[in-house]
């Protein structure tokens, strides 16, 4: 409940917002939305005081498995998803940095991006040299399938998630060639990527 009461704002990278300004550290944050209901997952980094390698905090979330025997006491945290936390050396934050210039993090921003909940996306919430930046990628487009960073996160991504990984909505897993009606949300939800950043629009389930 309360990730979801915050879940707009946490898209929206509002703490980010707050604490950038002239000599703060270069932070970023990224989700991925893999169709809500099946996964999600987030990345925050935030450099350490040598300027030059950073944390990552990791967290996905993805279809609980409910065959598997739980305590009772237990049962809410099917739900919470899986941490992890992770050092990027200097030689992975010049990787993300350059993967986020020719993903065009600073310039290649449409004006108005509407991201349904049942459908695959990036988002990415940043303070860039005293400068707060935020971007969002839908699929399919071909902004979504030139990105770059996301290879990098995932290389130091130490959840032991899998990725859900972007196709056609409604197509099956168990066989990508057929569709299944029963895979889209019944009431999705939007995040809404404007001239001043991520606004929720509609309930969020």
């Amino acid at each position: 409940m309360s990730r979801n009461l915050t879940w707009f704002s946490y898209i929206g990278g509002e703490d980010i917002r707050d604490r950038c300004g002239p000599g703060a550290s270069d932070s970023y944050r990224f989700v991925y939305n893999g169709i809500y209901r099946k996964q999600i997952r987030s990345y925050d980094l935030r450099m350490l005081p040598d300027g030059r390698s950073a944390t990552l905090s990791a967290w996905a979330r993805a279809v609980p498995d409910f065959a598997r025997p739980i305590p009772v006491l237990e049962l809410g945290r099917q739900w919470d998803g899986t941490r992890a936390e992770a050092t990027l050396p200097v030689q992975g934050v010049g990787s993300l940095r350059a993967a986020l210039e020719a993903d065009g993090l600073r310039g290649d921003r449409p004006d108005v991006l509407r991201l349904p909940s049942n459908e695959f996306y990036w988002t990415a919430a940043a303070c860039v040299d005293g400068r707060f930046l935020t971007n969002a990628w839908l699929y399919p487009s071909a902004r979504f399938e030139s990105l770059r960073f996301p290879g990098v996160l995932k290389t130091y991504d130490r959840t032991g998630v899998p990725f859900y990984e972007a196709r056609p909505v409604n197509r099956r897993d168990d066989d990508p060639n057929l569709y299944d009606g029963d895979q889209s949300e019944f009431a999705p939800f939007h995040v809404q990527l404007g001239p001043k950043g991520f606004v929720g629009t509609d309930g969020l389930i």
